[in-house]
C-alpha cells in the first residue's frame, strides 16, 4: 500500500481542485489529509501571497474560473 500526504490550505482554489480528484487515485493509495496555513508559511518566510500581487491575483481568479468551467 502506498502512502500520500496531501498538504493543503482550505482557502486555496488549487487545493480544492486537487482534493476533488483524490478519488481518482488507485484504492491501494492511503491518503492522509494535512491542513496547513499558507499565510503562516508566507509570514514565516516574509513573502507575499498570490492575492497580494495584483497581476497574479487577476491571473489566479481568471484561471480558476476557466478551470472550474472546464
Amino acid at each position: 500500500m502506498s502512502q500520500l500526504d496531501f498538504y493543503f490550505d482550505i482557502i486555496s482554489p488549487y487545493a480544492f481542485f486537487a482534493f476533488k480528484r483524490l478519488n481518482e487515485l488507485p484504492p491501494s493509495v492511503n491518503v492522509t489529509l494535512k491542513p496547513v496555513l499558507f499565510a503562516g508559511l508566507l509570514g514565516h518566510w516574509k513573502s507575499k501571497g498570490p492575492a497580494e500581487i495584483p497581476p497574479k491575483r487577476i491571473f489566479t481568479y481568471q484561471y480558476t474560473h476557466w478551470y472550474a468551467a472546464k
